[in-house]
């Protein structure tokens, strides 16, 4: 996972905070998309953040919960919805 250094004077919040989903979150697919079958359950294994002056970007490895291989899945919010483990 990579964190930049942001602009102002502010420490960075927890990740738990910046992001939606963070590492270990199980979570459905809404759409079929970017390698995900609606309706398939997912985790997310890593996440690559960029904090930049013109927002924060958020990338996510993700795999099928039942297993298989994982792969990298952008903008994750609008694709998904967080369910409990």
């Amino acid at each position: 996972m990579s964190v930049h250094v942001r602009m102002d004077s502010e420490p960075p919040l927890p990740a738990a905070r910046r992001t939606a989903f963070v590492k270990g979150d199980h979570f459905l697919a809404d759409v079929t998309a970017q390698g995900m079958v609606l309706g398939r359950r997912y985790v997310v294994v890593d996440l690559d953040e960029n904090i930049t002056p013109f927002g924060n970007f958020v990338s996510y490895l993700v795999r099928d919960a039942d297993g298989g291989d994982a792969f990298w899945v952008g903008n994750l919010h609008l694709l998904a919805t967080l369910v409990a483990t």
